[in-house]
């Protein structure tokens, strides 16, 4: 089971007035399991479960946004939230858990109904992404952005990583999975090295916690300004 955790939100405003202390929390935890981003000014806080380390700012929240999403027929938000994490048995409980009241609640659902889901159905959800240096996928559009630092890698590293994934999934039957935002080729494709030493039942672990971060990430774009 993972471990819960609260990191703290920067708000819209915070990010306004108050850039250079949010600039130097990134640049200080850049390489811990997560981003503690701290503000006096903000009152947010218990940020919901992640297993992760988020490369970056998170997003800004906005209330508007968040309303929104909480006004959409059942069909839009189970398709929008489908679009984050593709297993229609989850998106379906989750848009049914609205309205939510913030994004703490909001993160809070959607992990507790993650948990819910059998190793099958992770598996099928990783098969809605594309290779790493590849587009395509169920969500084109967001996998693009979250691997446009790897895409802009050199031609021998893309190289790389094109042949290594499919060594990859020879081995474990699906496609390499990394939480890429911000990530270059150069360190996916260690990573990729690494995890290549796994045993099944490691890297499917490892697979699955990859896939939560890119689900938390766009789950926080949803409701972004």
């Amino acid at each position: 089971m993972e471990a819960a955790f609260r990191p703290e939100v920067v708000g819209e405003a915070s990010l306004a007035s108050n850039q250079a202390p949010v600039l130097e929390a990134a640049e200080t935890f850049a390489d811990r399991p997560v981003i503690w981003l701290q503000h006096a000014l903000i009152q947010q806080s218990n940020f919901g479960r992640a297993a992760a380390q988020l490369r970056g700012i998170a997003p800004a929240i906005s209330l508007e946004a968040l309303e929104r999403f909480n006004a959409l027929p059942s069909s839009q938000a189970e398709d929008r939230l489908y679009a984050c994490l593709a297993n229609q048995r989850w998106a379906a409980a989750v848009a049914a858990g609205r309205p939510y009241a913030d994004l703490d609640s909001l993160i809070d659902k959607a992990s507790s109904e993650m948990g819910r889901l059998t190793d099958e159905e992770w598996l099928a959800a990783m098969r809605a992404h594309p290779r790493i240096g590849e587009r395509g996928g169920d969500s084109p559009e967001a996998s693009a952005r979250e691997q446009s630092a790897a895409m802009g890698a050199s031609p021998e590293t893309l190289g790389a990583l094109a042949a290594e994934n499919l060594q990859y999934e020879q081995k474990f039957g699906h496609v390499f999975l990394i939480f890429a935002s911000g990530r270059t080729g150069e360190e996916i494709l260690v990573e990729l090295r690494r995890r290549m030493k796994n045993d099944g039942v490691t890297e499917l672990a490892e697979a699955t916690a990859e896939l939560r971060k890119i689900a938390r990430l766009r789950l926080e774009k949803l409701v972004s300004p």
